[in-house]
């Protein structure tokens, strides 16, 4: 599995409700649901939708990920990849296959860092929300 950086992955989520999904990627299970005021920009998103609601019953787009890989990922996983050190899953999944592997970043945008994004309050909010997510993976923001 591999997950963007930080609290970034919230935003890239954003980010995917804008566009309806990627083709041949992620999607949204219910994107009706998601063309409201609730969702016009990314702090609306945050403190009119989020903060509402169990993230852990939400669309998967918007689960924490430790819902996907448990309390304990390094017991169940032989690898976590992230895309902040996309290099080292490179060269995990070439050790691994026993090729040289290199991904393709796809969906990027030129938006800027997530950071500026988030102001004490949405960061008070996405905090509380996905602090499994920022305890067990390090992420910061």
């Amino acid at each position: 599995m591999t997950f963007p950086s930080g609290v970034g992955l919230l935003h890239a989520a954003d980010e995917l409700l804008e566009q309806g999904g990627v083709d041949g990627g992620a999607q949204m299970l219910h994107p009706g649901r998601y063309r409201n005021a609730d969702f016009g920009t990314f702090a609306t998103f945050v403190h009119g939708y989020l903060a509402a609601r169990n993230a852990w019953r939400l669309d998967g787009v918007f689960r924490p990920r430790a819902y996907y890989v448990g309390r304990e990922p390094q017991q169940t996983l032989n690898h976590l990849g992230r895309f902040d050190r996309l290099a080292d899953t490179e060269d995990w999944l070439s050790d691994t296959l026993a090729r040289d592997v290199r991904l393709i970043h796809s969906n990027a945008t030129s938006r800027g860092d997530y950071r500026s994004y988030y102001d004490s309050a949405t960061r008070d909010i996405v905090g509380r929300i996905y602090r499994a997510d920022i305890e067990q993976f390090g992420f910061d923001f």
